[in-house]
């Protein structure tokens, strides 16, 4: 993998897509298990300015910026950083992640819950005395 110049924490972008969404970059070189394998993601984010919400992170790679709306602070210790970095994307040659794995994931992820809640007793049969119930 060739050397890889990162935006600096505390950059916001504006991500591809119709919604034009702002994020805020919190965290590069994301590796993650989205799929049945180890990938990485150039970025992690929340979106702005609403912040981290919970544990929902976005995933997201260079190619998935339309703008970069503010670029964060850059000093010595961001390119030392970005060095280590570049070395241990080097060192652990892994897949590059794809925003739409990611999208499919959470889309079966709210298939099944939504098909758990269909599934699950309703809370007026749950309170019904099983005493009281028609026997087949």
């Amino acid at each position: 993998m060739e050397r890889k110049e990162f935006l600096p924490i505390g950059t916001v972008v504006v991500l591809k897509g119709g919604a034009r969404r702002k994020a805020m970059i919190i965290t590069r070189a994301l590796a993650t298990t989205i799929t049945k394998e180890i990938t990485f993601f150039d970025y992690g984010g929340c979106f702005y300015p609403i912040g981290l919400a919970g544990d929902q992170i976005l995933y997201f790679n260079e190619e998935d910026i339309e703008e970069v709306a503010f670029k964060g602070y850059v000093d010595e210790d961001e390119l030392k950083q970005q060095e280590e970095i570049n070395k241990w994307l080097i060192e652990h040659d892994m897949k590059k992640g794809n925003v739409k794995d990611v999208m499919d994931m959470r889309k079966k992820l709210h298939e099944e819950a939504a098909e758990r809640a269909r599934n699950m007793p309703k809370p007026q049969d749950m309170l019904k005395n099983p005493l009281e119930q028609k026997k087949d």
